[in-house]
Parts: structure tokens; C-alpha cells; sequence
């Protein structure tokens, strides 16, 4: 359990690793990454530039969240991420995120935040916040799970989600100002959208010797679901 205070160097990490993990305090790691997870086993990979990759190796038992993050953690510019495998049976919640995160981007450095839940639903009521810069891009956002996901309003550059059960959301807003803005939804069950959806493009001008040519990014919705949807 982290009730207080870690700060990590910009461009550092903050790696947070046991049975249960819970965070009810603040993080930062500006550039850097931040890593909540949960499993039996865990193999980290580093290099001179900090945290690579991560492996969860094995499943944990727990009858409660096995990652549960009721603070805050800011990682501007860089990577969130909370990952969870428990056994199937014995959980309903594996991984529950109801406090604030915080990967926006900062200048060309975009941020991202990757939530996994394996073994159990994944819920993330809390702010989840990949904003732009004043002239940058905004960041994206992952959410996988064996089982039901659930996520409040959502705003990115994209969005990606992909439960082996249901699939409940408040709105969701993606855009972009030059390239795709997109939000994928796969779920093995009924997917509900309790908000507005939307994605939206600019259209970039560049010259090409004399010529003035436009370039249009491309938005794209797309929703596939098992049942119901």
C-alpha cells in the first residue's frame, strides 16, 4: 500500500509490484513510467533509458482487487500502466482505478495509459487524462480484459478497448490534428455507450513544390460486439 509521495527523476520509473498492490497517495514520474502491477511472478527489462518491458508470469490468488489505485499518478510525456492477473475464480474486480492519472503529452512527447485485467473485470471510474499540449498530440488509451470493462468518459487521441465480456462506457471523444483519431471497441458481449460518441480530424495543408496539397486525417469508429451492442 503507497499512501504517500514517490517522485521519480524525469525520464525515471516508479514500479509498484505484489499480491496486492493499492495507491492511494501521489506518483509522479514526469517523462518516465509508472507501473502498478500484480501477479505471482514479474520479469522487468531495463536499459540505460530506464524501464523496456514488463512480463507478468503468473496469476495471483485474491478475493479482492489485486490492483486498486484510489490516488493519483502523473507520468506526463510518458506511460501508465496497471496490470493484474488473478485466478478467474476467486475475483470479480481485478483491477479498479477510481482516483486520477494523469499522461498528457508534452510537446511532440505523447503519453499514454494501458489498463490490463486478466482474471477478472476491469473498472475505471476515475479521471483518465491523455491531453494535448498547446501544439501537440494527445496520447492514447488501452483497456483489455478477460472479462467485463468498465470506463467513465474518456477523451484521446485513441481509444482502444477489448473485453471477453461486457463493455459499459460513458462517452467517448477522440481527435486528432493530423494523422488517425480512432476508437475500436471488441467485446465478447454487449457493448453500452451511456454518452456521445465522437471522432474528428483536421484537414493539414502542405506545399508540394507549387502545388498546395491537403491532406485529410482519417477518423474511424468501430464497434464489434458478441451480443447485443
Amino acid at each position: 500500500t503507497q499512501a504517500g509521495l514517490i517522485q521519480a527523476a524525469d525520464g525515471g520509473f516508479v514500479v509498484l509490484s505484489a499480491a496486492q498492490v493499492s495507491n492511494s497517495g501521489l506518483i509522479r514520474a514526469r517523462l518516465g513510467d509508472v507501473l502498478l502491477a500484480s501477479g505471482s511472478h514479474m520479469t522487468l527489462s531495463l536499459d540505460e533509458a530506464g524501464l523496456v518491458n514488463y512480463v507478468i508470469d503468473g496469476a495471483i490468488q485474491s478475493d479482492n482487487a489485486a490492483v486498486n489505485n484510489l490516488g493519483e499518478i502523473i507520468a506526463d510525456g510518458g506511460q501508465v500502466v496497471l496490470s493484474a492477473q488473478v485466478a478467474r475464480e476467486l475475483t470479480g474486480v481485478a483491477v479498479n482505478h477510481s482516483g486520477r492519472i494523469s499522461a498528457r503529452s508534452i510537446e511532440e512527447q505523447e503519453g499514454s495509459i494501458v489498463l490490463s485485467a486478466e482474471g477478472g473485470d476491469l473498472v475505471a471510474s476515475g479521471e483518465l487524462d491523455v491531453s494535448a499540449a498547446a501544439q501537440g498530440p494527445a496520447g492514447s488509451i488501452r483497456a483489455s480484459t478477460s472479462h467485463d470493462l468498465t470506463l467513465g468518459d474518456t477523451t484521446a487521441r485513441q481509444i482502444f478497448l477489448n473485453a471477453g465480456g461486457a463493455v459499459n462506457t460513458g462517452s467517448l471523444s477522440v481527435s486528432n490534428l493530423s494523422g488517425e483519431a480512432a476508437i475500436r471497441i471488441q467485446s465478447g458481449g454487449k457493448i453500452t455507450v451511456e454518452g456521445a460518441v465522437s471522432a474528428t480530424s483536421r484537414i493539414d495543408a502542405f506545399n508540394v513544390g507549387a502545388d498546395e496539397r491537403f491532406v485529410l486525417g482519417a477518423a474511424l469508429v468501430e464497434m464489434i460486439a458478441a451480443s447485443g451492442g
